[in-house]
């Protein structure tokens, strides 16, 4: 949905009910994520309240039909699904194909975020862009895309 460029609120939608699921097996079965190491104590509602925004307004609309959202970065989404993705390794899951080219992907947009170790393999599918985060954003989806089918056969 999101490399096809699909309604960035779908997209949000259906990546917040993946890592909400995710989160909570994971917190069901004890097994903490460094995201959750991350977050000062205290604050975690906050944290959690500001990720949930756009997801709970689109949940819970009729409680203030009045409302507007605000702009939903595109980033957000991209920051959601790679949390999703690294909370169904921590549950002993193998990422799929399609999880780890965007975790590539999301790695060449923004790469002093992860430690370099945990960058995962096919990095030389995005080599030909030597510089994917200052193309405009329907570029850089057009290339996940296009290294996506790649990666599962579909060239």
């Amino acid at each position: 949905m999101l490399f096809r460029g699909d309604d960035s609120l779908a997209v949000h939608t259906v990546a917040m009910a993946a890592f909400r699921i995710l989160r909570d097996l994971a917190k069901n079965r004890g097994l903490k994520h460094d995201l959750d190491l991350m977050i000062r104590p205290g604050m975690e509602k906050k944290v959690w309240g500001k990720l949930n925004n756009a997801a709970n307004f689109l949940k819970h609309a009729d409680r203030d039909p009045g409302e507007v959202l605000s702009l939903l970065p595109d980033e957000v989404n991209d920051t959601i699904l790679m949390i999703a993705c690294t909370y169904y390794e921590l549950l002993g899951n193998r990422s799929t194909t399609e999880m780890r080219v965007l975790m590539v992907w999301y790695v060449s947009l923004h790469p002093d975020s992860l430690a370099e170790e945990a960058e995962p393999v096919m990095g030389d599918q995005f080599e030909a862009v030597s510089d994917t985060k200052s193309l405009p954003r329907s570029e850089q989806l057009a290339i996940g895309l296009t290294v996506l089918r790649r990666a599962l056969g579909q060239t």
